[in-house]
């Protein structure tokens, strides 16, 4: 009688660490959180105002970096932006970057996964 219950304990457990293993995330678009105001995105043919962070995203194939939340009302969510890479790169390898060359202003991450529909 114990054994079926096992059984089936091991085979639900085993289902759900292989669907949560098998996560695939969107390498080339994110979400970063921007505390400094400075390094926020601006319109027109620069990134930001900050010419080393314009100068950092250009050579990492950053084709996109804008507020992702514009319309918001509350400055914690103007701080989000959405990142965007031309194919090239891992948004996670930029968000290091950015921490590392900005460490106070660059201070979360949020990656797209990618749902299988199949």
């Amino acid at each position: 009688m114990f054994w079926w219950k096992t059984t089936i304990f091991f085979s639900v457990f085993t289902i759900i660490s292989s669907n949560a293993s098998c996560q695939v995330f969107n390498d080339t678009i994110a979400w970063i959180w921007v505390k400094d105001t400075a390094f926020h995105a601006i319109e027109g043919n620069f990134f930001s105002n900050k010419i080393e962070l314009n100068n950092l995203l250009s050579n990492k194939n950053v084709v996109y970096y804008e507020k992702a939340l514009p319309f918001a009302k509350t400055p914690e969510l103007l701080d989000i932006h959405e990142v965007r890479l031309n194919g090239q790169g891992n948004v996670v390898d930029l968000f290091l970057l950015l921490k590392n060359n900005f460490p106070d202003v660059f201070h979360n991450l949020s990656r797209f996964e990618i749902i299988d529909t199949t």
